[in-house]
């Protein structure tokens, strides 16, 4: 099977680039994968030997050279490195890995953001009828919250990719009963994401990375990885920091990654509670540091809110290294079981956090009765062989589905011209064909349930 795959790909700072990578090298030796990127040139030396990598701006005259069996387009809410791959996905429809289930960000800065308002409209319109077209109007009047920006996430823009796709691929059940609300018909598939690296001992990895660190054993480290937004909970966490009296002069606090809001003033908000010297910003890291100071913490959060459907990478990193996760009780996150991560309600979190992180620290065996079940869990269900073999089984299954539909829609149009159908008419056989299909499936799923 062959397949043209598009996603953000290194140098881009995406956590999507770096799944790529890693489930790329795991699927090369399953298929033949040639890649696709929006005007840049790929830095990852390992995908630069091992594929043929193409400007997305090629792809009509490599489609015909090459014929792929299939497009996979890995959309998430970045307008900034999907918005190229959203289109493609629409005007060249294939299997969508669908990263995010929100995307309202992305569309809106597509549309709205290049001032095109009458198009937003219409998009709001097609997902959600009068009531989003009168909303979009209305914001565009100057009455009320951008729809991206409102309380509840109400507003997800899927429906147009949904409706195009072959297939959608999603990372939790949550995500899986989101497409389906949209489109009964569409084929599915739940593909947990995977933990790249899934350690024997969680102790040892620990203090052999504070010793690359040249961190103290005695030290108490929290972290949190990836953008630093308010969306991640970080003004909750700093409070939950200030109320640890027990363990005041012992802890530090990591946020790795980059602030990816302007005027989310966070080193304010640590300087005005008093953590200057606790609570260290890194910036951008590279993937050895990043994983490093993921070893070396005692407890991790993976906080959010809002949530936008997405399931983290992060967070089968930190399963797969055995921390303890603080996670928000909230969408996919409840999907995971009680008793590998600590899943904390949404809203005022630093009174629930600072408690359970003063019982964590005062019951070392809870700690590691936890680690324990995060590393069972990855081991289970988020090897990266796991999640490569499923992604090219679901692919081969909607190749075969097409080349099925395909097979149907000639064997119609000979039978009809056989019988004396005037060749001029083709077209129209074979839009008759393909809706009597699309109605096959849309029918299956009533019958499947009766």
């Amino acid at each position: 099977m062959k397949l043209a795959y598009f996603s953000p790909l290194p140098p881009l700072k995406s956590g999507i680039a770096d799944y790529s990578v890693e489930l790329l090298l795991a699927m090369r030796h399953l298929a033949t994968i040639d890649l696709f990127v929006a005007g840049y040139e790929v830095s990852d030396k390992r995908l630069i030997n091992a594929f043929k990598i193409y400007n997305i701006s090629e792809f009509p005259s490599r489609k015909r050279v090459d014929g792929y069996d299939l497009n996979v387009y890995h959309i998430g809410n970045n307008h900034l490195y999907h918005e190229d791959i959203y289109k493609m996905a629409l005007s060249e429809p294939g299997l969508v890995v669908l990263h995010d289930v929100y995307i309202h960000n992305m569309v809106a800065a597509m549309l709205y953001g290049h001032g095109k308002s009458e198009e937003y409209v219409a998009e709001m319109r097609y997902n959600f009828g009068e009531e989003g077209e009168r909303v979009a109007r209305e914001f565009l009047n100057g009455v009320g919250k951008a729809p991206w920006e409102r309380d509840g996430l109400p507003y997800p823009m899927t429906k147009r990719l949904v409706d195009r796709a072959k297939g959608v691929i999603v990372h939790s059940l949550y995500a899986r009963e989101h497409v389906k609300s949209q489109r009964e018909s569409v084929p599915v598939e739940v593909v947990k994401h995977h933990s790249e690296v899934i350690v024997e001992d969680e102790k040892a990895e620990r203090f052999a990375a504070r010793k690359r660190l040249g961190i103290p054993d005695d030290t108490v480290i929290f972290a949190s990885f990836g953008y630093i937004s308010p969306n991640r909970r970080i003004d909750e966490i700093l409070k939950a920091v200030c109320r640890l009296s027990s363990l005041s002069g012992r802890v530090v606090f990591y946020l790795v990654g980059e602030v990816s809001e302007p005027g989310y003033k966070v080193e304010e908000l640590v300087r005005d509670m008093g953590l200057e010297g606790k609570v260290f910003i890194t910036g951008y890291a590279d993937m050895d540091y990043y994983l490093d100071i993921m070893k070396a913490a005692d407890i991790c959060f993976n906080l959010r809110y809002p949530y936008y459907g997405e399931t983290s990478g992060n967070l089968h990193r930190m399963l797969g290294l055995g921390k303890v996760v603080f996670v928000s009780d909230i969408g996919g996150f409840r999907e995971y079981p009680d008793d590998c991560l600590i899943k904390v309600p949404v809203g005022n979190e630093s009174e629930v956090l600072a408690l359970q992180i003063e019982r964590l620290m005062t019951h070392p065996r809870l700690r590691e009765r936890i680690s324990q079940h995060a590393l069972a869990y990855a081991k289970e269900y988020c090897t990266l062989e796991v999640a490569a073999h499923n992604y090219v089984a679901f692919a081969d299954q909607i190749r075969r589905g097409l080349e099925k539909v395909e097979s149907f829609i000639e064997e119609t149009a000979r039978q009809l011209l056989h019988d004396g159908v005037n060749s001029d008419e083709e077209l129209m056989l074979r839009a008759v064909a393909e809706r009597i299909v699309d109605m096959a499936l849309e029918e299956r799923p009533r019958r499947e349930g009766s």
